[in-house]
């Protein structure tokens, strides 16, 4: 029958040096820190009052004494004590010595990791390696991850502590953003067993319980479309940034991807032979690729030039001009200018809406699938991916040319008979 009380618990008093055992039984005991000479001399019992208690277990193991320390009264309760007690007596009982035990879990808890050092872990050896445009799982993490769970250690994460994270992401109305969140939540921990941080990946969430299943998107604008969203951002200069506009028009005129046009170099552009080249290591199809300007998108960057011509990046950063513009800010821009001007009843469109947009104009000016499908950089399928290796440089530059006259044809068509599209500078 257990001896303590916590009523006897509290009125323990300390010893002149020497520590002091209360038994509880099984070998669970209360010590009671000695008292320090000097504070009992003083007459002062404050000190003694306050001695330090522990629960501690007195047990033999291999034939030698052992004292394993469970906790510190009353951060840890009589109850509590008992309890760690019990397990304690149940790991010495299976042969196995529950102070060793005890030590391993404390070098564990010392070695675990929270999840934001997890993130910063994986960052460092994975995805500033692999990954060609790592900000955007540092953004992700950073935005997203961190603030919810970031301080929690990475091995106590649980299922549903995971899916509050993508919950929050789709609450607030990006479904394709909290499927993202998802496949980067997924990786980190797997990255994370893979490491031996923890044992089992956590995420088990699916993307149907995240922000669903993606549908290919066919928004593709008319010319007139075209033509009005143009003359929407030019005739309103004040309302957008130089660098949203321009890259507007170089997404319909190179037909390249916004996060290629945001990060176009100067260094990869050659205004005289009219050509931009774009390394593998910045191209989503990991092949380098020739872009041939027309002269519509020559005559913009050169007057952007004088801007930015000094820096790396042709469309720098508002904010930092040794970065360029984010595709993230690029696409907040384009909707906010349009949620704001006569064409906000018009069917949404992405940036990336005006790159399938100028296919698809193109294709009805009768320029070949197979021209295309090179401009776009991207890689041919079926036969003709097997045994057609042509690069049709002729084909595109063409095809590219008649384009940049079409819509520079189509924005010339004002009232007073004005091209306002060679506009480049900022205003």
């Amino acid at each position: 029958m257990p001896a303590l009380t916590v009523t006897q618990i509290k009125a323990a008093k300390s010893t002149i040096g020497k520590d002091k055992f209360m038994a509880d039984g099984g070998g669970l005991f209360l010590k009671i820190a000695a008292a320090k000479a000097k504070a009992a001399t003083s007459g002062d019992t404050g000190d003694r009052e306050a001695a330090t208690k522990s629960f501690v277990f007195r047990y033999t193991y291999g034939s030698r004494r052992r004292l394993m320390t469970l906790g510190t009264y009353p951060e840890l309760e009589l109850a509590e004590a008992r309890q760690k007690h019990l397990e304690a007596r149940r790991t010495l009982e299976s042969g196995v010595d529950p102070l060793q035990v005890n030590q391993a879990a404390k070098q564990a808890l010392k070695a675990a990791l929270t999840v934001e050092q997890l993130g910063d872990e994986w960052l460092t050896r994975v995805i500033d390696k692999q990954f060609k445009k790592p900000e955007e799982v540092r953004r992700m993490l950073a935005v997203d991850i961190y603030p919810r769970i970031g301080k929690f250690l990475a091995k106590d994460i649980t299922s549903r502590e995971a899916a509050l994270v993508v919950n929050k992401v789709v609450d607030r109305g990006s479904p394709v953003q909290a499927n993202r969140v998802l496949r980067t939540l997924k990786k980190l921990f797997a990255y994370a067993v893979e490491q031996s941080h923890i044992a089992i990946n956590p995420v088990t969430m699916t993307i149907n319980g995240a922000g669903g299943k993606e549908e290919s998107r066919d928004r593709n604008l008319s010319l007139g479309e075209i033509r009005a969203v143009l003359k929407e951002f030019e005739t309103t200069e004040s309302k957008t940034s130089w660098q949203v506009r321009n890259i507007i028009k170089l997404l319909l005129l190179t037909v390249q991807r916004p996060g290629e046009v945001c990060a176009m170099q100067w260094k990869h552009v050659n205004l005289d032979a009219g050509i931009w080249t774009l390394p593998k290591e910045i191209t989503k199809s990991e092949r380098a690729h020739i872009v041939h300007l027309s002269a519509q998108t020559v005559a913009i960057l050169k007057e952007i030039q004088p801007l930015t011509g000094d820096n790396r990046y042709v469309f720098t950063s508002e904010k930092d001009d040794k970065r360029h513009i984010e595709t993230r800010s690029l696409s907040q821009a384009v909707r906010k200018r349009i949620a704001g001007s006569d064409l906000r009843d018009m069917e949404p469109f992405t940036p990336h809406d005006l790159r399938r947009t100028a296919t698809s104009r193109m294709a009805d000016m009768s320029v070949a699938p197979h021209v295309l499908e090179k401009i776009q950089s991207h890689v041919m399928t079926g036969v003709m991916g097997v045994y057609n290796r042509a690069d049709y440089f002729a084909e595109r530059k063409e095809a590219l040319a008649l384009w940049g006259d079409r819509i520079e044809q189509l924005m010339s068509n004002d009232e007073n008979g004005n091209v306002v599209f060679l506009k480049g500078r900022a205003a």
